[in-house]
C-alpha cells in the first residue's frame, strides 16, 4: 500500500514537473523569439497559436468560453472521480490511476489557458516540420486522452 502511494505521488509530482518545464520553455522562447534550433525531424522556435487544435481558426470570445467550460468539466470530473465506481467498474487500472490521467489533462489544459490569458494565444515551441507546432502541455493532453481511450478499449469496463 505504501509503495503504491509513493508511486502515485511520484506520478503527480512528475505531472507538476512537466507543467513547470513547459512554463520554463514558454518563457524562454518568449524572451528569445529569434532562437531556432533545427534537428532532422524536429525544430524548436516560438509559435503563437491563437486557434484551437492544430491552429484551426475560431472566434476568440467563443474559444475562451469553450476552454473555460472544458476546464470546469475536467475539474468536476477530477473532484468526483472517486464516485465513478457507482457507475463504472474498472478492473485493472483502478480509480486512482484514472484520477491521475484526468489530473494530467487538467493541469495541461490550465497551462495552455494561462497562455491565452497572458498572451492571447497558446505558446508553442516544438515544431514537427510540415505538420504541427505544439508544446509539452499539448503532449500531456494527447497522452491523457490516449490513455483513457486505451483503458476503455482494452480494459474490462462495465456500467453498473
Amino acid at each position: 500500500m505504501v509503495r503504491k502511494l509513493k508511486f502515485q505521488g511520484t506520478l503527480y509530482g512528475g505531472i507538476l514537473l512537466l507543467f513547470a518545464a513547459d512554463r520554463i520553455f514558454k518563457n524562454f522562447f518568449i524572451k528569445n523569439p529569434a532562437i531556432k534550433r533545427v534537428f532532422l525531424f524536429l525544430s524548436f522556435s516560438l509559435t503563437k497559436n491563437d486557434g484551437i487544435a492544430f491552429g484551426m481558426p475560431v472566434d476568440k470570445f467563443m474559444l475562451n468560453i469553450l476552454v473555460v467550460i472544458f476546464i470546469l468539466g475536467l475539474m468536476m470530473l477530477f473532484l468526483n472521480i472517486m464516485n465513478i465506481s457507482r457507475y463504472v467498474h474498472i478492473e485493472k487500472i483502478g480509480k486512482e490511476y484514472l484520477r491521475i490521467i484526468i489530473f494530467l489533462i487538467l493541469i495541461a489544459a490550465i497551462n495552455n489557458f494561462v497562455d491565452r490569458i497572458l498572451y492571447g494565444a497558446v505558446i508553442d515551441y516544438i515544431e514537427l516540420p510540415h505538420f504541427v507546432s505544439l508544446n509539452i502541455a499539448d503532449i500531456m493532453i494527447t497522452a491523457g486522452f490516449l490513455a483513457i481511450s486505451f483503458i476503455y478499449l482494452f480494459e474490462k469496463v462495465e456500467k453498473r
